[in-house]
């Protein structure tokens, strides 16, 4: 709890890659989805977009209809002016809505 916090403050603070660190660690210790999603978070924040699509890859990959990360994906993409791969994750994000 107390490194979530940490990291938490790092990223508010603008310290992404100490955020990140700590998401790294965090998702060692507990396989749960929500630490690649906050680090992806990060590393869009940081305008890092190619980072934060490879990590949205890596957990529409292991839950192909985690809609978060399709729909924060799909944003990346349309800002970078991939429209297709945008509209793709946006397909998929409205069709796995249950």
């Amino acid at each position: 709890e107390n490194l979530e916090l940490g990291a938490l403050c790092y990223q508010r603070a603008g310290q992404v890659d100490k955020a990140i660190k700590i998401y790294d660690t965090l998702w060692a210790g507990n396989k749960s989805l929500a630490w690649p999603l906050k680090k992806a978070a990060c590393y869009a924040q940081a305008g890092k977009n190619k980072e934060a699509i490879d990590v949205y890859s890596l957990v529409i990959k292991q839950s192909p209809g985690d809609e978060i990360a399709l729909l924060e994906r799909g944003k990346l993409h349309s800002k970078l002016g991939h429209n297709k791969e945008a509209l793709k994750d946006f397909t998929t994000a409205i069709d796995s809505t249950p």
